[in-house]
């Protein structure tokens, strides 16, 4: 992480990768990657976390047709964090953690409407 960044280390992590643990699955992966990663990523984007309720907002918001499975690949982590990263850029003076919160509560309502 520190070295690469959070999608190769998304993909060390994630069930199968070479670092990976029974039980983990991709959206532990991206909890753990953000507690102990945060600050501390090489690459241009911090870890963020990528839940179902991340994936209902990207699904509606980026018109992403992702499964609610939570088999979430590292190219899925690597566009969701840019996207996230971009949109923390045009909303002027915010970050990108902010802009995770703002997804989560947004497919979090979305969820409780279907």
């Amino acid at each position: 992480m520190r070295e690469h960044g959070p999608v190769p280390a998304y993909r060390a992590l994630h069930p199968g990768g070479t670092h990976g643990l029974l039980g983990l699955g991709p959206g532990l992966v991206s909890k753990v990657l953000y507690f102990a990663g945060w600050n501390l990523s090489g690459g241009d984007n911090q870890p963020l976390i990528l839940d179902q309720f991340v994936v209902i907002a990207l699904n509606d918001h980026a018109d992403l047709r992702w499964e609610l499975d939570g088999k979430w690949s590292s190219d899925q982590y690597a566009t969701y964090l840019d996207l996230a990263h971009d949109w923390a850029a045009e909303w002027k003076g915010t970050s990108p953690d902010v802009v995770e919160r703002v997804l989560f509560e947004h497919g979090k309502r979305l969820s409780k409407m279907s």
